[in-house]
């Protein structure tokens, strides 16, 4: 991909790939999520996304497994082969509190976790979460994409 944006970059063409299925996943992140919050907050915050992970995990493994089945180079195998082989690598990034941020339909999230802090009267607009996350990752892939789009 670095060598793809190279030669873009000859002809003045400005390319940014994100990291993960959607922008929005790179703006939900645990730790900028509670310090938006009010203090003593914090077991509801992560109780919420406790729940909200759990209801996303049958939906989300199965578009992991349709994307392998349907993207899958070379021969064609069994659904339930490549359920056998992926189950342990998605299991893996699901319980990893980093990692699974990028596994589930960030728009779908951002909506539910904005509804969740307007209980709290507090707003989380993008711009406040891309400046708390440009202050705070220490996630490369985040912030070589916010470097990238927003030169912050």
């Amino acid at each position: 991909l670095h060598a793809v944006k190279r030669e873009l970059s000859i002809h003045r063409i400005n390319v940014v790939f994100t990291p993960g299925k959607e922008i929005e996943n790179l703006l939900l992140d645990e730790k900028t999520l509670l310090k938006a919050l009010p203090a003593g907050e914090n077991l509801r915050l992560e109780t919420f996304l406790e729940n909200m992970f759990q209801s996303e995990y049958n939906d989300t493994f199965a578009k992991f497994i349709y994307l392998h089945h349907t993207y899958q180079t070379g021969s064609k195998k069994a659904v339930n082969t490549i359920m056998a082989q992926q189950k342990p690598i998605f299991d893996k990034q699901w319980h990893d509190k980093e990692k699974r941020w990028l596994l589930i339909s960030g728009k779908n999230s951002i909506i539910r976790i904005r509804s969740f802090f307007r209980k709290y009267k507090v707003n989380l607009p993008s711009k406040s979460l891309i400046q708390e996350l440009a202050k705070s990752s220490k996630r490369s892939e985040i912030m070589g994409f916010i470097n990238d789009v927003y030169q912050i």
